[in-house]
């Protein structure tokens, strides 16, 4: 899926999809994503012969078939939800999703209870409560993945039995590693191909007799 065919997760365009019924998804589609190559897209479903591991784990585990969310709105006021139960008075996100909304950690703190935020790249907790947007480094770390600030993660914790009393997982929203590895590899291809432009270029037997004078590349 394209950036033009993600459906609008602002509080006005949520009203108009869940109007009339649940019956104003594709309309609202047509008017906020005019780029999208196909309208009907925001309709669209898999079957199970599409996508056999999730239809077999639907088969045969539990699975959410009544999920509601806890605003009709953008994804940040929903995370907000789940950490302070406030969505910071709107049901749009910030353009830089930064707040200061009490969450549950700080009742944790009062009572000296010991937890810890696991995540895949910055915690949501971070974005969320202003008293944690910095320090508190001994409750943050990563779910399975190192770094000098957090030399533990959540995979070593279970396995040697020192989890806290309460652990928070938050899911893999954006792979944010991956996308700073994709950038450097990209930046280094387009070194590579500036190189490759330059004047230094490698000879065959032939060329190198008849042009001894010719810089060889390493």
């Amino acid at each position: 899926m394209t950036k033009d065919e993600d459906p609008c997760h602002g509080g006005a365009c949520i009203a108009e999809q869940v109007s009339n019924g649940m019956g104003g998804f594709v309309s609202n589609f047509a008017k906020s994503r005019p780029k999208a190559k196909l309208v009907d897209v925001v309709m669209g479903y898999y079957n199970g012969s599409d996508l056999p591991v999730y239809d077999h784990l639907a088969q045969e585990f539990c699975v959410c078939d009544r999920w509601y969310a806890s605003v009709p709105g953008a994804t940040w006021p929903n995370r907000l939800y789940a950490v302070a139960g406030q969505a910071a008075g709107s049901k749009n996100g910030k353009q830089v999703p930064i707040y200061d909304q009490p969450s549950f950690v700080r009742h944790l703190d009062a009572k000296k209870v010991s937890w810890r935020w696991y995540s895949h790249d910055v915690g949501t907790l971070r974005f969320s409560d202003g008293n944690y947007l910095l320090g508190h480094f001994g409750n943050f770390a990563y779910f399975d993945r190192r770094s000098f600030l957090a030399p533990r993660n959540f995979l070593d914790d279970a396995a040697d039995g020192k989890l806290p009393a309460v652990s928070w997982i938050d899911p893999n929203f954006v792979d944010v590693s991956a996308l700073a590895r994709r950038a450097r590899t990209t930046t280094i291809r387009r070194r590579t191909s500036r190189r490759g432009r330059s004047s230094c270029s490698r000879p065959t037997a032939r060329s190198s007799r008849a042009r001894t004078g010719r810089r060889r590349c390493s």
